[in-house]
């Protein structure tokens, strides 16, 4: 593409005597502009773009040219191509990226649009003064023409001289003047004497009324120019007014895109900040409840952890009280319970051993049966005689007990075949002391002897609240009746039903036939 060497000012002004159109490339460094570039480079776009109808000239994006263009035109993308009429408005712009067959039509398009509103005048035959001139000389050379002549001379001559575009408007009178004066000189010396003075005034008449035709036809095409003229500016004002309308519409345009991009990314802001909003509440939330959740479960481990130091506590302060007072006790008061009897309460020295209190019991008490064992309440043991030689003291009997003799057969003794659970193990050990200290105090006050039937009953009464025995802590006893015998020989059959232990005899007495349950209370 051949473009045009010179600034925009000289581009401008050649534009204006070619009456072509402006043609203004704005190339840039990206893609886009190369693209347009070789387009414009194209065989079939730049051979339209080289002849007479268009000026092309090519500027920078960074250029002075492009900014001094930019300040006219406003709105200037890269790359462009901006076609301008002669007026001074764009005909026709083509922004960005475009292909070959599209600008080959939009120039031909601008062309045609120029051409339309450029309207083609004629080009001038001659000027008035030749015209007149020619009018002269006619009648000269020829003699006196005929009125009829004369007048379709003047008529064609007016039609000449409308034609014309651009005589100056005082050169014609002068012209006028200087041509009616030279050519009446050198034709009438180059003519024959007038026959006659009539047509002498006939054509001096004919001269000067063509003379003020002239003048007038001259008047008109001046008048019609001006016109012409005022026409032309009233155009070119309406077509800058409506190049200002666009721009206007066109800034206005980009104002309200502006805005309303600056809209959509203020309220996609706002979504945003709501969205983050609503997460770090949710995360608050959430923390707040884990917080109370983990408080919760710490508050219950420290309050079940302080639960249990406190039984602990009790539990060691009643041992050690208990210890206390079995070190500080000389005497172990140890009630003994006889199942279908009534309890029997002896004083024995803490020094005493076990084989001691088997010996009492062998020689004292007149007991139903020949075989027995010895057992605890709280808790649940066996005191056999391989632990004779042990004392009362050694074997926590001191200050106070409470001892169960129950029949043994075979060597096996009666026991609750019943599990009991772990709690009620623990609940047995934290009652244990706290019977010892009863029973101990009960001793100091009201003394121990024998056990009158009203003790009897409140004892029976108190065994009855304890809990069952553990499985391990007794041997297991026949369900078949075992006969024994006591001192005064009568017989006497055990018989276990379950928990229960039937104690018969051979009398038909209501008063022996009692039932035993197992905790030395008895059943009618």
């Amino acid at each position: 593409m051949r473009w045009f060497q010179g600034d925009i000012s000289e581009a401008v002004a050649a534009t204006k005597i070619k009456s072509a159109v402006f043609v203004v490339f704005i190339e840039g460094s990206d893609e886009a502009s190369k693209d347009t570039a070789t387009a414009i480079n194209n065989l079939e776009v730049s051979s339209k773009l080289e002849s007479d109808d268009f000026i092309a000239i090519k500027l920078d994006s960074g250029s002075e040219a492009y900014r001094q263009f930019a300040q006219i035109y406003q709105i200037v993308p890269v790359p462009s191509l901006f076609f301008i009429g002669s007026a001074g408005a764009p005909l026709e712009v083509v922004a960005g990226k475009v292909s070959v067959s599209d600008l080959v039509l939009r120039v031909d398009g601008v062309l045609q649009k120029h051409r339309s509103s450029t309207p083609s005048l004629p080009k001038p035959l001659e000027s008035p003064t030749q015209s007149i001139s020619m009018l002269e000389s006619k009648p000269s050379t020829s003699g006196s023409p005929h009125p009829s002549e004369t007048e379709s001379s003047i008529t064609s001559e007016a039609n000449i001289s409308l034609s014309t575009t651009s005589p100056p408007e005082t050169t014609p009178d002068v012209s006028v003047g200087s041509t009616l004066s030279a050519p009446n000189t050198s034709t009438f010396k180059s003519e024959e004497p007038p026959t006659s003075i009539a047509e002498e005034v006939e054509t001096a008449a004919s001269k000067e009324e063509r003379i003020k035709r002239a003048q007038e036809l001259l008047e008109l095409k001046r008048l019609q120019k001006l016109k012409e003229e005022k026409e032309k500016e009233r155009i070119k004002e309406l077509e800058r007014r409506q190049v200002g309308q666009e721009v206007q519409n066109m800034r206005r345009l980009q104002q309200d895109q502006e805005i309303k991009l600056l809209k959509e990314e203020r309220q996609r802001e706002k979504a945003e900040d709501a969205a983050a909003r609503g997460r770090i509440l949710k995360q608050i939330e959430q923390d707040r409840a884990e917080r109370a959740a983990r408080f919760n479960s710490e508050k219950a481990a420290q309050q079940e952890e302080l639960s249990k130091r406190q039984q602990e506590q009790l539990a060691e302060q009643a041992r050690q009280l208990a210890e206390k007072q079995a070190s500080s006790s000389s005497v172990a008061h140890i009630q003994f319970r006889i199942p279908n009897d009534s309890p029997h309460t002896h004083k024995f020295a803490a020094t005493d051993t076990l084989g001691d209190v088997y010996t009492y019991l062998n020689s004292q008490l007149n007991l139903p049966f020949r075989e027995f064992s010895l057992f605890t309440n709280f808790p649940r043991r066996e005191l056999s005689q391989s632990s004779n030689s042990q004392t009362l003291r050694d074997l926590e009997l001191v200050p106070s007990a409470v001892i169960l003799i129950l029949p043994t057969s075979s060597g096996s003794v009666v026991t609750s075949s019943g599990d009991v659970s772990v709690v009620t193990r623990f609940i047995r050990t934290l009652i244990t002391p706290i019977f010892a200290i009863y029973n101990y105090v009960w001793s100091l006050v009201f003394g121990r002897g024998e056990s009158s039937p009203a003790e009897g009953q409140t004892e029976r009464r108190n065994t009855r609240k304890e809990p069952g025995h553990a499985s391990g802590s007794q041997p297991n006893i026949p369900s078949q009746g075992v006969k024994r015998r006591n001192n005064l020989g009568e017989a006497k059959v055990a018989r276990r039903e379950g928990n229960i232990h039937r104690l018969t005899n051979r009398d038909s007495s209501d008063d022996e036939n009692n039932t035993w349950n197992g905790n030395s209370t008895q059943q009618m």
